[in-house]
């Protein structure tokens, strides 16, 4: 990319936790019982954290039957101090999670725990969710692991088959909530590790609701110095307000990307500003040119204090966009320092025939000026970047 680094360009594959097939259990009179344990963290500040599922099936000519009591195995949890609650809920038919329907609930946790409760089921699929609550103080470096060995079903003991995969999930914290700090919705997160250990995240900082650009965004900040056990109040660090006089909704930014300068420490963010089209969404409104009623900018903002405070905004759309492109904006998520030297922000624009294109956006001069790089790939749009062990660039792209 101007003669930067040769660039890899492959297809990313995401490797969805559940791609093995689920075990299935028969039990009596033809019913079937199968197990799903999706791979997320649990969080400390969620209420409820789905952790464990279990399908049953009956003959549509079953009786009615009432399900009485789950097994539950935590013997794999690394301290059981960590939890607070386990609840299981009922959610019929539906697969997904929803606590509206309780079977049970306990806070007297212990390795092996039989849960008590009381749902009739008869002919079709019915869908059991176990969720586990967490302390406060729960600790980061630990991890909770839970099964389900068994269920009771009118008195008769239901074996339950095991959920594969099924590892033990890592302790997080949900650092940003929906309508905390009157905010509807924070989406499109990213982190980096300062030179002095700092944890930087950024984030969209959505007032009003939950969709893209444009809308009523800023970019939030917030600052860990204790690896992410406790962390600062939130920092609004770009915001353009009621600028050229239209509204907050018509001066959206957002969809930060963040790095850091290993030689200077200077933490850079990049982020897209969209001003005007009304509430139009930006990936298609956004047209040819380099004014800010034309097009999509490119602004940056950088902290020299491992992140306490921020600049400015600088906008570098007409150092970097070619002017007949309809849309250029950052990866988003994370950039990176290579060892040369150069910092790097993944980027995509929409050509002059709207076709995207993954590509990056560089600085061999601490950020002074930037350049932009040839298209990594046609109709492949928000990209991260990484430098290899021979210093070569691979781009991991969505097509």
């Amino acid at each position: 990319m101007k003669n930067i680094h040769h660039l890899l360009l492959f297809s990313l594959i995401l490797l969805m936790s559940g791609a093995c097939a689920p075990i299935k259990v028969k039990q009596a009179q033809g019913a079937e019982i199968t197990a799903y344990a999706p791979v997320y963290p649990v969080l400390v500040g969620k209420t409820e954290n789905p952790v464990f599922r279990i399908q049953m099936h009956l003959p549509e000519d079953r009786d009615v039957a009432e399900v009485q009591e789950l097994s539950l195995d935590l013997s794999g949890t690394t301290d059981l101090a960590d939890i607070e609650a386990i609840q299981v809920f009922y959610t019929g038919r539906k697969t997904e999670f929803a606590p509206e329907s309780r079977f049970g609930t306990t806070s007297e946790i212990s390795r092996n725990i039989r849960l008590s409760g009381s749902q009739n089921i008869s002919g079709g699929t019915h869908n059991f969710w176990v969720s586990v609550t967490l302390h406060a103080g729960a600790d980061l470096d630990h991890t909770i692991a839970l099964a389900v060995p068994d269920l009771v079903v009118d008195r008769n003991k239901w074996a339950v088959p095991p959920a594969v995969p099924n590892p033990p999930r890592r302790i997080g914290l949900a650092l940003r909530r929906h309508n905390e700090d009157q905010v509807h919705t924070y989406r499109i997160p990213g982190l980096a590790t300062t030179n002095k250990g700092t944890l930087i995240a950024v984030y969209d900082m959505r007032y009003t609701q939950s969709g893209d650009l444009q809308e009523d965004i800023d970019v939030g900040m917030s600052r860990s110095t204790d690896g992410g056990r406790t962390w600062e109040p939130m920092k609004v660090i770009m915001d353009r307000g009621e600028w050229g006089g239209l509204s907050q909704q018509e001066n959206g930014i957002g969809d930060p990307c963040v790095l850091i300068d290993r030689e200077t420490n200077t933490i850079w963010v990049a982020a897209l500003w969209v001003h005007g089209h009304g509430g139009k969404p930006a990936w298609f409104a956004s047209e040819p040119g380099l004014e800010p009623l034309q097009t999509g900018q490119f602004l940056l903002t950088k902290s020299e204090d491992d992140g306490l405070t921020w600049s400015e905004p600088v906008n570098i759309t007409s150092q970097i966009k070619d002017k007949e492109w309809h849309l250029l904006l950052d990866g988003p998520g994370k950039g990176i320092y290579t060892s040369n030297g150069t910092l790097i922000f993944p980027a995509q624009f929409k050509d002059e025939n709207e076709v995207p294109h993954a590509t990056i956006v560089y600085s061999k001069d601490r950020g002074n000026s930037w350049s932009i790089g040839t298209g990594a790939k046609s109709r492949t749009t928000e990209a991260q970047v990484v430098e290899l062990s021979d210093h070569r660039l691979d781009v991991k792209h969505e097509g």
